[in-house]
């Protein structure tokens, strides 16, 4: 302190300071931790930041020696930054390219070697952390780092440089520990956090080999730098000379915070408060969440491809969101999430903001341990709707020498596939009810059920399928539904039929083994009361008919037999056969997709399905199977269930078609 009276023009700053800091920790939902602290090669390696402790701070490091080397120790720098066997992007980023921690500090030490040994693609990924979202915090040399060159380097821009500042720093020229003395301006930003005892100064900071900015000098200064501080060294070239710097190109973007001393080390005082607002600072500006896209209504999007924008999977404690647009009147929103079935996915919602775990106004499904979750709002209010998708699993840590290692699950550092999908009726088409539908049982869509499904639609669809889509490779699970489809199941309890669809692989049907290993799968199951139960996405790839699983919704009635005339006449029956009241959920939902699909043309129930391959049919241009032998002969549902549905069915059925050709209707 420069004087006695800062003591007294200090304490409503301090009061000021625990008022802020409340106890609470600055951690913030979306990210993996707070900080990563880089002291990797050519840096010094320290293994801790007071501030972090300061702040309740959530925090991981790199420290590395810088001589004498390993070829261990240069891979462990590679993994961290650049990426690994288990870990495509390496440690700043998601599997997405979105920053996994809130900032990254780069410590003093050498600007060029550190450089050097990231090599492109581990500089590229400092530059797509900060492109995305993520902060950076420089003392000393991660200020030089930052920039396009230092002033006694060449060329510029310098090769092995970060680039994030884009303007020059330069050299300081003073060597050795000096103390250094610094003005914060009045505008200074770091002022909102810290008031450094009233007079706005912070001395005797060390400084070796720092850089520096020169304001207004369009070599060493940028449109859009704020200045934080100003060197007080009377007679020195640096004397007036900005001493710390910030930059944010844009709303998007992290911030940086620079200074070419080392505050970083401090552990109290007006130097730690100096490090603590700088490390605030860049932390309030942390770039925007992104959109991965806005949900369709009825479409499932599927999040399995991280070389897919906007479909990539989702990292250790990501949130990822949607939006959805609600027109007045809308009933009722439903969002499902569906997972891997191995790893914890948490659902969001919130009108005009942001969804995150914790906010106000936030609808939440959040059960323990499950990759499942469905959100169901009633009457929900016109506007945007924001869907947060939160990955809940992460790794382990495992304290080295060098820093924290990561065991356990590492799956979940390349991400956790899932499917998301938005369904609401507007005001303007509840002309057609929509039927309750349970979701409380699921088909895992793992990565290795895709595969299969691939593998299937490729034996038996090939370039068929892939044409369909437009795509050169496996299009996905989405289709374009043209035909409904009815089945039976042969068995009449509920969970039988969930157990059946639960594996992965089909077993102990030798012919339909043949054709293909991935199990049948359904989008629909109606049980023997009449409850409609969505097992996987309407408009999902499912096995349950041959020729027709690439354009076919079907829905499996729990039962083994076909209705009796008994049954339609509304006497009791209880002999596992079709009944009354499934009858009646499959006309409701049959309305309801057909409105909801307009593009859907054929009814049929399973015995049926053979008919499109003769080319009279109007369903003709459906029918596609490779094998010409792969075929089966099916009596399900019965000629009694399909008559009588028909029959309820005919005002949107064409006549003169058997009731298996839908009229067209009004796609607006």
């Amino acid at each position: 302190m420069r004087n006695q009276s800062k003591f007294r023009r200090g304490l409503m700053g301090v009061w000021m300071i625990l008022f802020l800091l409340g106890g609470s920790s600055w951690a913030q939902e979306g990210y993996y931790k707070d900080i990563l602290m880089d002291g990797g090669i050519g840096l010094t390696a320290r293994k801790t930041l007071p501030v972090a402790d300061y702040l309740k701070l959530s925090m991981e490091y790199v420290a590395l020696p810088n001589n004498n080397l390993t070829e261990e120790e240069h891979n462990i720098q590679a993994m961290v930054f650049t990426g690994g066997e288990h870990d495509d992007n390496g440690r700043l980023l998601y599997p997405d390219g979105a920053p996994r921690f809130r900032a990254v500090h780069v410590r003093g030490g050498s600007s060029f070697s550190h450089g050097e040994t990231l090599g492109e693609k581990g500089r590229q990924h400092f530059r797509d952390f900060v492109a995305a979202g993520g902060s950076y915090v420089g003392t000393c040399a991660g200020f030089s780092l930052s920039s396009l060159c230092r002033s006694d380097f060449s060329p510029s821009p310098y090769p092995n440089y970060l680039h994030l500042w884009p303007a020059k720093c330069h050299y300081s020229g003073i060597s050795g520990s000096h103390y250094l003395n610094h003005k914060i301006p009045a505008n200074s930003p770091l002022l909102k956090y810290y008031d450094f005892g009233g007079d706005n100064y912070v001395a005797g900071l060390r400084h070796n080999m720092g850089s520096y900015a020169i304001e207004n000098d369009p070599d060493y200064w940028c449109a859009k730098s704020e200045v934080l501080m100003y060197h007080d060294y009377p007679g020195h070239a640096t004397d007036g000379k900005v001493s710390s710097l910030a930059y944010k190109e844009s709303a998007r973007t992290g911030r940086l915070a620079l200074v070419g001393s080392h505050p970083e080390a401090e552990r109290e005082g007006e130097k730690r408060d100096l490090m603590a607002a700088l490390v605030r600072y860049a932390l309030d500006g942390n770039g925007q969440p992104r959109v991965k896209g806005t949900l369709q209504n009825g479409v499932a999007r599927v999040m399995h491809n991280n070389q897919a924008a906007g479909h990539e999977k989702i990292g250790d404690k990501q949130y990822h969101h949607f939006t959805v647009e609600i027109t007045p009147g809308t009933r009722q929103l439903v969002v499902v999430l569906q997972g891997d079935g191995v790893h914890d996915l948490d659902l969001f919602a919130r009108r005009g903001a942001f969804a995150f775990k914790g906010k106000d106004d936030v609808f939440a499904s959040a059960n323990s341990t499950n990759s499942n979750e469905t959100l169901t709002i009633d009457n929900p209010a016109a506007g945007t709707w924001y869907i947060g998708v939160k990955g809940v699993d992460t790794v382990t840590t495992q304290l080295e020498e060098w820093g924290q290692d990561y065991v356990g699950d590492l799956t979940v550092l390349n991400g956790v596939p899932y499917t998301i999908v938005a369904d609401w009726t507007p005001a303007d088409k509840l002309a057609v009810e929509k039927p309750e539908i349970n979701r409380s049982f699921r088909i895992d869509f793992t990565p290795s059920r895709i595969a299969l499904i691939k593998e299937y639609a490729d034996l038996h669809y090939g370039e068929r399928y892939r044409q369909m889509f437009g795509a050169p490779e496996f299009p996905g699970l989405i289709f374009d539904p043209k035909v409904l489809l009815v089945h039976y199941t042969a068995g009449t309890t509920l969970q039988g039929t969930f157990n059946t669809f639960r594996p992965e692989t089909l077993g102990g049907r030798p012919y339909l083994d043949a054709a293909g290993a991935v199990n049948v799968g359904i989008q629909f199951v109606v049980d023997r009361d009449g409850t409609i139960y969505e097992i996987q996405p309407d408009n999902f790839f499912g096995r349950h008919v041959i020729g027709l699983n690439h354009c076919a919704i079907g829905f499996e009635n729990v039962a083994r037999g076909d209705i009796s005339e008994a049954a339609l006449n509304g006497e009791p029956q209880d002999d596992g056969r079709l009944t009354l009241a499934q009858l009646h959920a499959n006309i409701k939902l049959i309305r309801y997709l057909k409105h909801k699909y307009p593009d859907i043309e054929i009814l049929i129930g399973h015995s049926e399905y053979r008919q499109l391959e003769k080319p009279d049919h109007p369903g003709y241009e459906f029918f596609y199977e490779k094998d010409p032998d792969y075929r089966t002969v099916k009596s399900d549902p019965g000629p009694n269930f399909m008559e009588a549905l028909r029959e309820a069915l005919k005002d949107i059925l064409k006549p003169g078609t058997n009731g298996q050709v839908f009229k067209e209707i009004d796609k607006d």
